[in-house]
């Protein structure tokens, strides 16, 4: 890691807790340039807003002497942003586990059927491993299900890229749509193993990365709104006169 804002970068390998203590503090860092941000932007607007009786020249000198503030806020607001919004990116790509997790019964009775389980899902077609997989599911059979879930994705990666194939002197069409129906499935088949560690930290980078998005977007939408409109030949627009209080 490394710049002010504690950015990390993609070789950093990030533990659990690394994870969550980097988001926090991203958050607690746009949180504070957001307070010192609105602060400055207050004091700006109180000193140059119009109704004071300013004249032009005074006006003009109340920029000058505000304005430096409030953009070095601004810049602080944007920096946090820009950091946590690459820190959430890199976390949310990192804390995606495929691991699966069951306990000891599970476990043990897969186990006695894995050498069996295995060889249907490398010899079975497809058809036959979709009733399977739909069987397993209706009973609740987890062994069989926790097998399955680990097995059967690299199956369809192997029929997905090889969609034809000769088997036994005879050509054979991978259906797309059994492929779709087993991938479907097997988020079913998954859930009760996955693992649940990461939750957590990914919601909170997704929460992460919204502020930082909005943050971004106010600093932009405020320096907008500052910057004098100008006609299609490059001159400042003048406001149309009003009366005179």
């Amino acid at each position: 890691m490394d710049g002010e804002n504690t950015r990390v970068s993609q070789a950093d390998v990030l533990t659990l807790g690394q994870m969550g203590s980097t988001l926090s503090a991203d958050l607690s860092r746009i949180e504070s340039a957001q307070s010192d941000h609105a602060a400055a932007s207050g004091t700006y607007a109180q000193r140059t807003r119009d109704g004071l009786y300013l004249t032009a020249e005074e006006q003009q000198a109340a920029r000058v002497k505000y304005l430096p503030d409030l953009e070095s806020k601004e810049t602080a607001l944007a920096g946090a942003a820009r950091a946590a919004e690459a820190n959430a990116r890199i976390i949310l790509q990192q804390a995606v586990s495929d691991r699966l997790v069951a306990d000891q019964a599970t476990q043990s009775a897969a186990s006695a059927q894995q050498p069996l389980v295995v060889h249907l899902v490398d010899h079975s077609p497809l058809p036959s491993l979709l009733s399977d997989l739909r069987s397993a599911l209706s009973v609740e059979d987890k062994p069989r299900l926790f097998l399955l879930a680990q097995l059967l994705p690299t199956r369809l990666a192997a029929e997905i890229a090889s969609p034809t194939r000769t088997v036994n002197g005879k050509v054979q069409h991978t259906d797309p749509d059994v492929i779709a129906a087993i991938s479907a499935l097997l988020i079913r088949a998954r859930e009760p193993f996955r693992d649940t560690a990461f939750d957590p930290v990914r919601k909170k980078a997704s929460e992460a990365l919204e502020k930082a998005q909005k943050a971004q977007a106010a600093v932009n939408q405020r320096h907008r709104e500052r910057t004098p409109v100008t006609t299609f030949d490059g001159q400042v627009k003048v406001p149309f006169p009003t009366a005179a209080r």
